[in-house]
Parts: C-alpha cells; sequence; structure tokens
C-alpha cells in the first residue's frame, strides 16, 4: 500500500513537471485528496492505442470543476425509501410484468400500481414535511472532482468508446462524441456505474437494428421499450436534487425531468447521440420544461423520454392544444464548461443562480423565432448602483429573469429573445427586484412595444371572462370574489368584485395596460392580459 502510494507521487510529480495540460493540473489541484483517483485514470490510458481515450479522460476531468452532487441525511433517507418501493415493486413483479408485456400504456393498466403509487405519495409527502425544503438543512453539495472514483471514470471511458462503435453511432466526430455520448452523468446526480449494465441488459437493440445506421431508428426502439418502463407522475415528486441511475432504476417512476434523465443513460449506453434541452421558465404559463435532442442528421430532433419519439414530442402544446406554449429562452445542459458571456465577479448586488451556470449554451434561434432586444439608456429608471439589467417573463405569479445584459452607456442589449412574449426589464438593489421600464411586448414580427400606461384616456368599461385561458376552471364563477389589478411598477388594485354572472365587469381603467385578475377565494393559474377591442389578450 505504501509502495502503491509512492507510486502515484512519483507518477504525479513526472505528470506535473512533463506531461499534462495545464487545466488538467489545475483540476488536479481541486481535487485536493481525490487528485490519486484522477491520476490512476490517466496512468491507465498510458498505451499509445489508448491515445483517444486518454484525450476523452482529459476531457471528462478538465470540464469537471462546476459538477457536483448532494449527500447528506436527508439522501440517505431518500435512498431507504426508493428501496422499499424497490422490494414492493420485486413482490408484484406479475403486475409489473404485465405492463412490461403490453403493447402501450393505457389508463386502466395503471390503476393495477394504485398500491405503489400510494405508497410512493405517502412517504414522500413524509418525508418532504420532515425535512422541510429539501437541499437546505439535511444535505451538502459535493464536488465530483473531489469525489469520483477512478473505477466510475474508467468503466465510463471504456463503455462509451463500445458503444461509439455501433454502426448508427460510428459516424460521430470526436467533439460530437465527447458531448452528446462520453459523459458519465447528465444533470447533478451522484456519479456511478451505469453503462456496462445497460449495455449488456440491451443487446437486444443490437440485434434489432442488425445494420442500419440509421440514430432515429435506434432512438425509437428504446424509447418505446421505457414507456412500458418509467411512467411519469410528477405532482408527488418534489425533491430538488438530481438523481441517479441506480436510484431511478429502482423508483421507475417521477416528473418529466426524471424520465428524460432515465432515457439519456439508456440512449447513451447505446450510442444513441442525446442531451438535454430545456426552458427554465415558460413564458405564457407556469413553470418550465425539459426535453431530450437526438442529434439527428441535419435536423436535430427533441423528444420526452419513455413519452414522445423524435418528431412526435408536446413541446409546443400539451395534451390540449387550445394554449401554444412560448418560449422566451431554450438552453442546452452541456458536459462542457462554455465560457460565460458576462463576468459577475465585480457586482456587488444579487445575481440570479441561472447566470452564474457554467454548463449551458442558448439554442433558442434552433427553435423558434427570434430578436435582439435593445434598451435605450432614456428608457430606464429607478437605476441604482448596478452592472447588469435583466429581461423577465411572467411565471408563477411573480416577474422571474430569463435574460442578462450589462449595462453600457447605450443601455442594454438582450440577444435572440423569443417573440410574441411580454417582457420586464428589472435590475437588482440590495438584493429586490426593482423595474427600470414599462413592460414591454415583443410583437411576432420583431417589433418592441411598450406598454406606456396612459389615465388621459379610460375603457367606459371592461368585461371579462376568465382569469386565464388553460382550461374551463379559470372561468368565472358566480359567488367567488376577484380583484383586477394593472401594472405601474407594482401591481395596483383596481378593485374587488363578488361575482353575480358569468363575466365581471370593471369601469375607470387605464388604456394599454397589463392587467391579472385573481380569484381571492381559491385557484392559483392566473395570467397577466391586455385588453383589445374589448377582449383579453391572453400573454
Amino acid at each position: 500500500m505504501i509502495f502503491l502510494s509512492l507510486f502515484i507521487c512519483l507518477i504525479a510529480c513526472n505528470y506535473q513537471s512533463n506531461k499534462l495540460p495545464k487545466d488538467i493540473l489545475r483540476a488536479l489541484d481541486i481535487a485536493g485528496n481525490n487528485k490519486d483517483n484522477l491520476l490512476k485514470v490517466i496512468k491507465n490510458y498510458q498505451s499509445p492505442a489508448d491515445s483517444l481515450k486518454l484525450k476523452a479522460a482529459y476531457y471528462l476531468i478538465r470540464n469537471m470543476e462546476g459538477q457536483y452532487h448532494y449527500s447528506g441525511q436527508a439522501i440517505n433517507e431518500f435512498d431507504a425509501f426508493i428501496n422499499n418501493v424497490d422490494s414492493m415493486t420485486l413482490a408484484r413483479k406479475s403486475v409489473f410484468k404485465k405492463m412490461a408485456d403490453s403493447a402501450f400504456r393505457v389508463d386502466p393498466l395503471y390503476d393495477t400500481l394504485e398500491t405503489i403509487k400510494l405508497y410512493k405519495r405517502t412517504v414522500l409527502n413524509a418525508l418532504q414535511k420532515k425535512h422541510g425544503e429539501w437541499g437546505k438543512s439535511d444535505v451538502r453539495k459535493v464536488s465530483d472532482l473531489t469525489s469520483i472514483t477512478d473505477d466510475v471514470l474508467i468503466e465510463n471511458i471504456d463503455m462509451a468508446f463500445v458503444a461509439w462503435k455501433y454502426p448508427w453511432c460510428k459516424n460521430l466526430n470526436f467533439e460530437q462524441f465527447c458531448e452528446y455520448i462520453l459523459p458519465y452523468k447528465g444533470l447533478n446526480e451522484t456519479p456511478v456505474k451505469w453503462r456496462a449494465m445497460l449495455n449488456k441488459k440491451m443487446q437486444w437493440v443490437v440485434n434489432e437494428m442488425e445494420s442500419s445506421t440509421d440514430a432515429k431508428q435506434a432512438c425509437i426502439l428504446i424509447n418505446d421499450y421505457l414507456k412500458k418502463q418509467f411512467i411519469i407522475e410528477g405532482s408527488y415528486f418534489k425533491y430538488p436534487f438530481d438523481l441517479d441511475f441506480n436510484q431511478l432504476n429502482k423508483l421507475r417512476m417521477g416528473k418529466c425531468a426524471d424520465a428524460n434523465h432515465f432515457a439519456s443513460y439508456a440512449m447513451r449506453a447505446m450510442g444513441v447521440p442525446v442531451i438535454s434541452d430545456y426552458t427554465p421558465y415558460w413564458a405564457n404559463k407556469n413553470k418550465g420544461h425539459d426535453w431530450l435532442v437526438l442529434l439527428y442528421k441535419y435536423n436535430n430532433q427533441s423528444f420526452i423520454g419513455s413519452e414522445s419519439n423524435p418528431g412526435a414530442d408536446k413541446v409546443d402544446y400539451t395534451g390540449r392544444r387550445e394554449l401554444k406554449r412560448k418560449r422566451a429562452k431554450i438552453f442546452r445542459q452541456t458536459y462542457a464548461k462554455q465560457k460565460q458571456q458576462f463576468d459577475f465577479s465585480n457586482e456587488m448586488d444579487f445575481v440570479p443562480p441561472l447566470f452564474s451556470d457554467k454548463h449551458y449554451i442558448d439554442v433558442t434561434d434552433l427553435y423558434i423565432p427570434v430578436s435582439d432586444i435593445q434598451i435605450d439608456l432614456k428608457m430606464m429608471n429607478h437605476l441604482k448602483e448596478t452592472n447588469f439589467g435583466y429581461l423577465c417573463v411572467f411565471n408563477n405569479n411573480k416577474w422571474t429573469p430569463i435574460a442578462c445584459s450589462k449595462i453600457d452607456d447605450k443601455g442594454l442589449i438582450f440577444k435572440k429573445m423569443g417573440r410574441d412574449i411580454v417582457y420586464l426589464t428589472v435590475s437588482y438593489n440590495l438584493g429586490e427586484m426593482v423595474p427600470i421600464t414599462k413592460p414591454l411586448i415583443l410583437s411576432a414580427d420583431g417589433a418592441v412595444v411598450y406598454l406606456d400606461t396612459e389615465w388621459s384616456k379610460t375603457f367606459k368599461k371592461i368585461t371579462l371572462f376568465k382569469k386565464y385561458p388553460q382550461d374551463k376552471t379559470n372561468l368565472i364563477v358566480p359567488g367567488e370574489h376577484y380583484q383586477l389589478f394593472y401594472w405601474n411598477n407594482k401591481w395596483i388594485n383596481l378593485g374587488t368584485q363578488k361575482a353575480i354572472a358569468d363575466s365581471l365587469t370593471f369601469t375607470n381603467t387605464p388604456q394599454n395596460a397589463l392587467y391579472i385578475l385573481r380569484d381571492i377565494d381559491k385557484g392559483e393559474q392566473e395570467r397577466i392580459f391586455t385588453m383589445k377591442n374589448g377582449k383579453q389578450i391572453w400573454w
């Protein structure tokens, strides 16, 4: 053992003085006591025949800074819960076999799983109640550089190269291979072994594909298989940490993000080049969304893991097609560290976490029509000592930053913004969000129109029939109480009414205003709107 440690030390000294790139030396320095594990990986690929694998190891190590996972008591209890679920699943294996053998997932089939689903919901709710905000007090962030083991990285590299030889994958260049196949993780989950097990389990894909080079065909084969393996049911799964492969493989149920993550493991294990794209916040509804993207010839195709196949995804629409979901920004989750657009090191005030992440790129223009938004300095007010401004969308009943720009002598410019969306420009003062312009509409044709509220002219009345166009639960309900607000640097109350019919009428309201109608008795689904020709226009 002493000899091995001395040998590794000598190897390290030799590498540091002669061989290792500067960025690898930096990563080893950050790794601290875990440096030996990383050096073992480098030593494993010293043969000239392994020169490309050594480059792959360097790629993973140099980009590992910023990669992390969580550890702690809450994670341990979550693992114990998942193990119990796994035991119940095995005890009811005939039910799951029936699901796996079925051609399609249909609602009546889910009913047979109600016992296990109810157990999951009950225990998850209890755990969340016990720990409060998961990830705050009972877990700690752990850097992959300081904790990952050599065996995890070596298996990952070796099996990724096996996958690269499949006919539908072998035409990828090295850069594509590194980003779409090689990563040992997809999000911020604990690094574990998964490739060898999955590759062995899914050799049937190779047999089904025969000599086909069509990556889309392989993707559909795997995704159809996963549709019978994983159930998407997100309402009870509200943990803020990403699950690793072992956890997902036992749980087999979770949020859309979990389903995509589970699918990405299977795809990459079998050489299907995929990556995760996401919009952090919808521009005309609450929350956000993520999906997978297949690198496919000249036309990348998005899909939802274990749900919809490439070319049949539902990014723009939900099952009900009455509401097209708008996106202001779309990002791609990368393993590689990206050069940050802005340097926040001298920023004394709050910077939203979205903009300090180094592992994403902006791909908005690959999906939707975009325009730049120029905010002239003369349009800005309430500007305090700050270097940055942020463009917000209205999401979860509040303004939420989605884009960033540095303030210069001309003002602000926000690049590649989604159109037909209402935005608000803000800065931060002592950590508090401060509006610095009036709301604006980036029109479908790319024109910018400010909602400059006018009191000099008023509507005689406005009549409102909904507080949101999502479904029938958002219609005006007789007997319930409503408040109408308009925006003027904050939400200002225009009055409260008790509905006596299926509509509400307000008088003395401003023109060119942004409104929101709230049911103060019940319900959380509310959206901003403007008025045009007496009709509500939803944003």
